[in-house]
């Protein structure tokens, strides 16, 4: 994960963002809808020693990725709640906003009571693990 430009979508306290800046990514950008999640990434982020090259965004999601929020990010993390079923809608906002890398990875969970997605535009499905209640879908960005 070194130097790797990390955006962490629903990102509640923050934790995969923040075990990201713990394995060097250059930075995260923690992006949630809930400003009380926000509160707690900030807490987090100080208490790891001082907002290491993380930003914070307070965004509707998954309406709020758009260009605005900006960089090219090589790594993105979503999890999004498990009623919202929002996989295709992220999918789709993140390759039209034009904010990922050439060789940007996609990691998003979901419930695993959810039917296993099938391959969006713009994405390549690369691995599929479901782990008791949770699916973890793994995509590469199709250039």
């Amino acid at each position: 994960m070194v130097d790797t430009h990390v955006v962490d979508l629903y990102c509640g306290a923050g934790t995969l963002g923040l075990e990201a800046l713990s394995r060097e990514a250059a930075d995260v950008l923690f992006v949630d809808g809930d400003k009380r999640n926000l509160v707690w990434v900030r807490r987090n982020l100080k208490t790891l020693q001082g907002e290491k090259e993380g930003r914070i965004l307070h965004r509707r999601l998954p309406d709020g990725i758009d260009r605005s929020v900006g960089g090219s990010f090589d790594l993105v993390f979503s999890d999004p709640p498990y009623n919202c079923d929002v996989m295709r809608t992220i999918g789709e906002r993140l390759i039209a906003s034009d904010i990922l890398s050439a060789q940007a990875l996609w990691i998003h969970e979901l419930s695993s009571k959810n039917a296993e997605p099938n391959e969006l535009d713009g994405w390549e499905l690369l691995k599929i693990r479901r782990y008791g209640d949770t699916m973890i879908c793994v995509s590469k960005r199709v250039v």
